[in-house]
């Protein structure tokens, strides 16, 4: 089997061997599944594992060439048992990082040979292919107590040995142990490599959940560590984010969280769902799928049977912002309610009034005249904004000529800013945000809150004054607003980067700052942000640092150089087609999933 030169075996001789020994091998997982023999670890260009860095290779036989691997895959190989217990071998979990044809070969095809002469015959398999592992887990079986088998991940501390057979792992159980997946939780696609599906031999692939507790275990749900969720145009984003939100919202059955109410008692509670709404498109999910074919609804059915929610939300409520001289969207909703922006919400938030780059005598003054008006109130919820403008304009001897606490220019300034159209089309119009905030803000309801209709300084106000009472209520312990404080809440931001971008502003500044301490606490307050956008970059990068969960669908190469991406996914992610995704969460090895190419709910109108 050898030449006597090196001690290494030709692919030659290694074939010649495994057909006296009697072929690639195979083993059955269960009566209706065989998995087969890929090939085996090879030492001939070295074996090495460590605490930075591993080089693990394989050989691959000559039969699972075409097609029968990809990078990407994951396989496994066995490390032989020692020891007298009756338990399975333990395996290494590893990904296939690269192929490549092995050039330590008597062949020779960088001459002008296989030209010049026709009948000159060179095959791809007289060339070894070998796969590079990069070992993610060594899976251990160790015996319970109660005599059962469990399956424990592993550091990958010890080296496989040369010839061990490596085989792609199709079993869904070490799947998920050696991606660390939860067995259950909220259904956001199936686990993939390259676009396709695995295990490839299964008629059902696994899916991929995304972690989400019951209120009796130990571990938090995911979903309040936050999540981004990034892609170009057309590749997917807000059909995906439909689908994911609707296994967030359960209805009658769906899941509940762990909260503390008023008195200081613990409950339990579903989700409440606040949607911003840009383009609107969100109040779809109230409906149904329309117009499916005959394969679309027989893929939607299996999809029900796989364990994800499907159909309309029926607790949904679009909430419309209202305006001077806009005319209000139509929405899939069919309940609408209007509400206005109320200027109370000023008291304590300045910065609401100030978006731009002001000097520092520009943003004292208004700072100053706000909080002496909202002292002369005996109660807050009377203020206004022309009522404030009238009281600023009749305490100008007051602040220039007394106390001289705002200079004359710095006065003049201040009146330019403060007298904004804007905030007269937008404050105090129709019914108070705070008179309906118990119906936005409630168990279970998913609140849609369309912005399309709105434009420039008159859009960015009322999202900025929605984020910034959402946000300071759920962080706030002083006298916060009930409805806001003590239910859990899932916030989504759609087209977040023109809210949570910069802070070049004061008033973006404060925002930013608020939605950092608010990622912070988000397990503590029961607050999960839901963030969409086109470039992760262009969201403030500490608010991104306290986002744990990435979902990245395709992006540009110039996107994906300015951010930080797992190892293994920066030249595939600019590939990904449509509904192709990366997830990187918590405690999960990162990902390829695709979503569902058919919308649980209605999509596209």
């Amino acid at each position: 089997m050898s030449d006597g030169t090196d001690g290494r075996i030709s692919a030659e001789d290694m074939e010649e061997y495994l057909e006296e020994t009697g072929g690639p091998d195979t083993t059955e997982s269960n009566e209706s599944e065989v998995t087969e023999r890929l090939g085996h670890i090879t030492a001939s260009k070295g074996l090495h594992v460590g605490q930075d860095e591993h080089m693990v290779k394989a050989f691959i036989t000559t039969q699972n060439r075409n097609n029968d691997i990809h990078v990407g895959d994951y396989v496994q190989v066995p490390y032989p048992r020692y020891d007298e217990e009756d338990l399975p071998n333990d395996l290494l979990f590893a990904a296939v990082s690269g192929l490549d044809y092995d050039m330590d070969t008597t062949l020779k095809d960088l001459s002008d040979i296989p030209g010049m002469q026709p009948d000159f015959d060179i095959n791809e398999d007289d060339y070894p292919l070998l796969a590079t592992l990069s070992p993610i887990t060594i899976l251990r079986h160790e015996r319970t107590s109660a005599g059962g088998v469990n399956i424990r991940r592993g550091a990958v501390d010890t080296i496989p040995k040369p010839f061990e057979e490596v085989r792609m792992v199709e079993d869904e159980t070490y799947l998920c142990r050696g991606l660390n997946l939860p067995t259950e939780g909220l259904r956001l696609g199936h686990v993939a490599v390259g676009g396709e599906p695995v295990p490839r031999s299964r008629d059902h692939p696994l899916i991929y959940n995304f972690s989400n507790p019951d209120p009796n275990e130990s571990d938090e749900p995911a979903i309040f560590r936050h999540l981004l969720v990034a892609g170009s145009t057309g590749k997917g984003k807000t059909h995906a984010s439909k689908n994911i939100i609707r296994q967030a919202v359960g209805g009658p059955r769906g899941p509940v969280y762990r909260i503390e109410d008023a008195e200081g008692q613990q409950t339990e509670q579903q989700l409440c769902t606040v949607i911003l709404d840009p383009e609107n498109e969100y109040s779809e999910l109230a409906t149904d799928p329309q117009d499916l074919s005959p394969d679309e609804e027989e893929q939607l059915e299996e999809y029900a049977q796989q364990g994800f929610r499907t159909g309309g939300v029926e607790d949904l409520t679009a909430f419309i912002p209202t305006v001077n001289d806009v005319n209000n969207p139509s929405t899939a909703a069919s309940r609408e309610i209007e509400f206005g922006i109320p200027f109370t919400l000023v008291e304590g938030r300045p910065d609401l009034l100030i978006p731009y780059d002001a000097p520092p005598a520009t943003r004292n003054a208004i700072t100053r005249v706000i909080r002496h008006y909202f002292a002369s109130l005996d109660d807050a919820s009377e203020a206004e904004y022309d009522t404030f403008m009238t009281h600023v304009r009749g305490n100008r001897k007051y602040f220039v000529d007394q106390t001289e606490e705002i200079h004359e220019a710095s006065w003049g300034a201040m009146m330019g800013r403060l007298s904004q159209r804007s905030f007269n089309d937008v404050f105090d119009v129709g019914q108070s945000l705070l008179d309906i905030e118990h119906e936005i803000f409630r168990s279970g309801r998913v609140s849609i809150i369309p912005t399309s209709h709105l434009r420039g300084a008159k859009e960015r106000l009322v999202v900025m004054s929605l984020l910034a009472h959402i946000v300071n209520n759920k962080i706030d312990d002083q006298n916060p607003s009930e409805a806001v404080k003590h239910t859990p809440l899932m916030l989504c931001v759609d087209e977040a980067h023109n809210y949570l971008a910069s802070r070049a502003t004061a008033q973006e500044q404060y925002i930013v700052n608020q939605f950092v301490e608010a990622a912070k606490q988000g397990r503590k307050d029961k607050l999960a942000l839901y963030m969409v956008t086109q470039n992760p970059a262009d969201i403030d990068e500490e608010i991104r640092n306290q986002t744990n969960t990435r979902v990245y669908f395709g992006l540009e190469e110039e996107v994906v150089s300015r951010i930080e991406i797992p190892r293994g996914f920066s030249d595939r992610i600019p590939l990904f087609g449509k509904g192709q995704m990366m997830i990187k969460a918590p405690d999960v090895q990162p990902t390829e999933v695709v979503g569902l190419p058919v919308c649980l709910v209605r999509h596209g109108s």
